[in-house]
């Protein structure tokens, strides 16, 4: 046998089967490696996406709530119940996505005060307010309108100092209230109130009673910020997004792109949630209603402390009867990841493969120190460019 040809020998069948399947074994334990490997990256590339996304929109709902009823009065306690303009509260009827609740933030411009000198029309409809001069107060300058702002389509406008006003206000008899606006140009001496029911059900300004004739108190009007905090479930197929607008925005600007509103299987102690409730969005509310400087006992133990939030054990309904004395607002997103993610379980040797969204809970608790502003009390303005 010549032993050059023994050596040139190829590999057999078996050894090449072998061979092949050796090599598939490695092959897929690298592809298993893989495989896992980007779904660790999917996973770890969406909480992160989920986290930004929280933070943010807390940091800008936190920012609302801090401000509201700034500079708007109020009558707190329990004979004007509800009489606070900062905060409204919407649900089922007209909702976008009605297993959510809707917050409406309201707090005023302080940096712009238009003063009145005349009003036509009226009544709790439609009319016209003439303002005594287009160059609004507190900074008054002598480069004529340089300071003037126009008020878009749909804004509101709190007007105060009417004939209307009074120490025990009773429905339409606040001395104060919201208009809004059909627009108001820069330099416009007068612009058109198309509504005065801010509050849903409730006509809170006669607006024919606006300019008191008898008083040298002197009507005006500030502009408002008036923000909605709400979920919606109907615009984007499959995904219930949070969002924040304005009463002169068109559209709703995005906050998260997908909250979660699946019911809870089953009680969550660690956010304070019972089964079936929906947790996308929830505010929960500390009130001191006796005036005492304390969160009023809720719970009946007996204690004031942070366990008295309203509500104290569900996500649904119950809300203060008197925003006006708020203390504090909890307020609880639950994010929900984008897309599925990829999911290999083993169990009892039977490996499968499914999909699953990632939720994140993210909880604030904001104070509310300019709730119950008092009418008539005088502001300090400082610019810091004098210090």
């Amino acid at each position: 046998m010549d032993p050059i040809a023994s050596r040139e020998r190829g590999m057999t069948l078996v050894e090449l089967m072998v061979s092949l399947v050796i090599s598939a074994f490695i092959i897929a334990g690298a592809m298993a490696v893989v495989v896992t490997q980007v779904q660790m990256n999917s996973r770890s590339f969406q909480r992160t996406d989920i986290q930004r996304a929280g933070r943010v929109a807390m940091a800008k709902i936190a920012q609302k709530i801090e401000l509201a009823g700034l500079g708007l009065p109020s009558y707190p306690g329990p004979n004007h119940t509800g009489r606070s303009l900062a905060f409204q509260e919407y649900r089922a009827a007209g909702l976008k996505c009605a297993s959510t609740p809707d917050l409406v933030v309201t707090s005023l411009d302080l940096s712009r005060e238009w003063q009145v000198s005349s009003v036509t029309g009226g009544g709790t409809s439609s009319g016209t307010i003439t303002l005594l001069s287009a160059n609004p107060d507190p900074y008054r300058t002598n480069s004529g309108t340089n300071n003037d702002g126009q008020i878009s389509v749909g804004s509101w406008v709190f007007v105060y100092q009417s004939t209307r006003y009074s120490a025990t206000p009773t429905t339409g008899q606040n001395g104060y209230g919201m208009v809004q606006v059909a627009q108001r140009n820069l330099g416009a001496t007068s612009f058109t109130a198309t509504a005065t029911n801010f509050q849903p059900g409730t006509a809170l300004l006669d607006l024919s009673q606006i300019v008191d004739t008898t008083s040298t108190r002197a009507p005006a009007v500030l502009v408002a910020d008036v923000v909605r905090i709400g979920v919606d479930c109907t615009s984007v197929a499959g995904h219930a997004y949070l969002y924040m607008q304005t009463a002169d925005q068109t559209g709703q600007a995005l906050l998260v792109s997908n909250v979660d509103i699946t019911p809870l299987a089953s009680d969550n102690p660690a956010i304070v949630a019972k089964a079936n409730d929906v947790v996308g969005l929830r505010f929960r509310f500390l009130v001191d209603q006796d005036g005492d400087g304390l969160p009023d006992d809720q719970n009946g133990d007996g204690v004031k402390d942070l366990n008295d939030w309203l509500p104290g054990n569900s996500a649904k309904l119950t809300w203060p009867a008197d925003f006006s004395a708020v203390v504090g607002v909890e307020v609880l997103i639950q994010i929900k990841s984008d897309k599925p993610v990829p999911r290999i379980t083993t169990k009892n040797g039977v490996t499968t493969t499914d999909s699953v969204y990632q939720t994140m809970d993210f909880i604030d608790q904001i104070w509310t120190p300019n709730i119950n502003t008092q009418t008539g009390s005088t502001y300090l303005f400082i610019d810091n460019l004098a210090l």
